[in-house]
């Protein structure tokens, strides 16, 4: 075999190697079908009184029918939930508010929270430390906003 026998041979061989070695990327895009073309918005306000609050074994609750808290909810929105404090601010909850007491000369913070399922909201009502508040009876009357977002 001579040299220009060997130069074409080497060349095939040459780009079947490189054409060979491509790494191939593959795309994959998923879409979620979207139903709705605009979101939905609700908000409802819930006054709680202290004569509201039930005990459990170490908090209290505060639930309320809410019947925007449907199905369509659960499997596509959201809920936002907000606390008005004294301070004339919504916070969104949880959230963790300080109180003082000018009789008893003390100072404590809760933490609120919620649940929700459908139908209803459940506020709750927990000292820091994890356990019962113990000044319930002096507690103000409370805020809230339920946000729902569908």
């Amino acid at each position: 075999m001579n040299m220009k026998q060997i130069i074409p041979i080497l060349a095939v061989a040459l780009i079947s190697l490189f054409s060979s070695c491509r790494r191939e990327v593959v795309h994959e895009t998923v879409v979620n079908e979207i139903t709705k073309e605009v979101a939905a918005t609700v908000t409802e306000e819930v006054t709680v009184s202290a004569r509201d609050w039930q005990e459990a074994d170490n908090y209290y609750f505060a639930t309320y029918d809410c019947s925007s808290l449907t199905k369509d909810v659960d499997s596509y929105g959201a809920v936002i939930v907000y606390y008005y404090d004294d301070q004339g601010r919504w916070n969104m909850l949880p959230y963790t508010t300080p109180y003082y007491s000018s009789d008893r000369d003390d100072t404590w913070a809760e933490n609120l929270r919620f649940d929700w399922e459908l139908g209803k909201i459940t506020f709750i009502l927990q000292d820091l430390d994890g356990g019962l508040p113990e000044y319930i009876d002096q507690m103000p009357d409370m805020y809230f906003k339920i946000c729902i977002i569908l």
